[in-house]
Parts: structure tokens; sequence; C-alpha cells
């Protein structure tokens, strides 16, 4: 009876770890796609700039370009980090 309980702990056990670890896999591969999310708006950034400077466009489109992508990638390291505890 022990025996069995054990066994159905352990098992349960391995689950959640599974469970835990594909999450974990799925953030950090979700990171990454971020990561070069972010690396396109700096370049977008970047010509949003210029454009600033020409007077094509408002500084606000200049700071939405830089600070869209940065959210993503800060809440997705934030997720990483809360599954990492």
């Amino acid at each position: 009876m022990a025996l069995a309980q054990f066994d159905g702990t352990v098992v349960e056990a391995l689950k959640q770890t599974e469970t835990a670890l594909s999450t974990y896999s799925h953030e950090m591969s979700e990171e990454r796609s971020l990561v070069h999310a972010r690396n396109e708006a700096e370049q977008a950034s970047r010509q949003a700039g210029r454009l600033f400077r020409f007077g094509r466009t408002s500084f606000m489109d200049v700071i939405a370009a830089q600070a869209a992508a940065e959210n993503k990638l800060t809440a997705s390291r934030e997720r990483i980090i809360q599954r990492q505890i």
C-alpha cells in the first residue's frame, strides 16, 4: 500500500516536472523570437528617428517604435524568471 502511494507520488511529480520543463522551453523559444522582433523594432526606431529628423513623422512615433518590442521582451523575461522559481 505505501509503495503504491509512493509510486503515485513519484509519477505525479514527474508529470509536473515534465509540464514545467515544457512550458519553460516554450517560453525560451518565445523569448528568442521576441529578441529578434526587438532587434527589428530597433531598426524601425532608427528609421523613425531619421524620418523625425527630416520632419516626416512625430517624436511620439519614434518613442512608440522604441518601446513596443522592448516591453514584450521584458514581459517574456519576467515569465521566464517566474518559471525558474
